[in-house]
């Protein structure tokens, strides 16, 4: 079973002041998102659904190849998904240092540009994101609240798997939704989305 989220988080350059409340993905040692996780798998026209919780911690400070970056930590109660990304941010930008078990959590986005196309090492594979754009601002329901946020949107394709990816920033919030489509070999497809329903900022 492909065990990848939207990443579930994305790398954003942002056009506004780098303080905490303006930033799309606000980062702080101790910082914690909860989501609810809706995953349905099936071909066909067959499938099952399954419902969850995911929580996203940044758990500490490492440098990695000199840099300082903030490992976060993703797991799910069901034990399909526990993964790490390393990220870190210059200015207004926050980027992907690398990512574990083949998760890519966090998408290169380029905000005041609309989007850019990059490719991103997850684990020890090179994925290289097709139709990465930043969207115009929309409103979002999720269990937390409404928010107005910017989907960030990207394809991954590699050895017969496509990953369309869109995640939903909102600023001084971070990631509010997340939604996920993997289809292997044209058929068989995953479907997860995750929808914040708390987040704690430190």
């Amino acid at each position: 079973m492909i065990r990848s989220i939207p990443v579930l988080l994305l790398l954003v350059l942002l056009a506004a002041p780098s303080l905490a409340e303006d930033a799309l993905f606000p980062l702080g040692e101790g910082s914690k998102w909860t989501f609810d996780s809706r995953t349905t798998t099936g071909a066909m026209g067959f499938g099952v659904e399954v419902r969850g919780t995911v929580t996203a911690v940044v758990e500490k400070i490492e440098t990695i190849e000199g840099v300082s970056c903030h490992a976060i930590h993703w797991i799910d109660e069901e034990g399909d998904l526990d993964s790490t990304t390393w990220v870190w941010t210059e200015g207004d930008s926050v980027r992907v240092a690398r990512s574990t078990d083949g998760h890519l959590l966090l998408l290169p986005t380029d905000v005041a540009a609309g989007g850019e196309h990059a490719t991103v090492r997850v684990g020890g594979t090179s994925c290289e994101l097709s139709d990465h754009a930043v969207g115009e601002s929309e409103t979002v329901e999720v269990p937390a609240g409404r928010y107005e946020a910017l989907p960030v949107r990207c394809t991954v394709k590699t050895a017969g798997v496509t990953i369309q990816t869109t995640v939903w920033y909102a600023r001084g919030v971070g990631p509010v939704k997340i939604a996920e489509s993997v289809v292997v070999g044209g058929a068989a497809e995953t479907k997860r989305v995750l929808s914040l329903r708390a987040h704690e900022h430190r």
